[in-house]
């Protein structure tokens, strides 16, 4: 994952010019993406310098963009496909958003914490687990306005958000062959 996320991204926005909200995963009614489209359109009222990138493809996908395009915010909610190696677009993100109706175990998540990458979560089962519930990541209820919320704290709250971008390594001790086993 780690030197996979070392890939150059081209025409790229400077991460510190832009809070980049990242969403990997398909593009299904189960995932909520509107959910997150909703919620990201906004906090863009309030926050201008926000963007989302959506990574995936699924049946919604025409659903989603129509949404996106309906409520004129294409400039900062982008569509970037299915890509066989998301670890780059994770990495040069803000925060990784999980807004799921139900997860298991959410690879995706653990997957943005190694990267350093702090994480926002509703509360959909595996995440609370992968998260401890609230120790490594941000969980929120199941809607638009706790989801606002969440994202809003780590926009904002700088200690929070270093809190969770700086988690200690030994976070993954737990997820060994050996303890999963035990």
């Amino acid at each position: 994952i780690l030197n996979k996320s070392r890939e150059y991204l081209v025409n790229e926005n400077n991460k510190n010019e832009k809070f980049i909200i990242c969403y990997v995963g398909r593009l299904s009614e189960e995932k909520q993406v509107d959910i997150l489209i909703r919620t990201t359109i906004s906090l863009y009222k309030k926050y201008p310098n926000i963007m989302l990138n959506i990574i995936g493809s699924g049946y919604q996908e025409k659903y989603l963009k129509e949404l996106v395009y309906k409520n004129g915010a294409e400039q900062y909610i982008r569509f970037l496909g299915y890509k066989e190696n998301p670890y780059p677009y994770i990495k040069n993100s803000s925060v990784l958003v999980c807004a799921s109706k139900a997860e298991s175990f959410c690879m995706v998540i653990g997957e943005a914490i190694s990267l350093g990458i702090p994480v926002v979560s509703t509360k959909c089962g595996g995440p609370e687990e992968i998260l401890d519930y609230g120790k490594y990541g941000i969980i929120v209820k199941n809607n638009i306005n706790d989801l606002y919320k969440g994202i809003e704290s780590i926009l904002v709250d700088k200690e929070k958000y270093n809190k969770y971008k700086n988690i200690d390594k030994s976070y993954f001790k737990r997820f060994e062959k050996s303890k999963i086993i035990e």
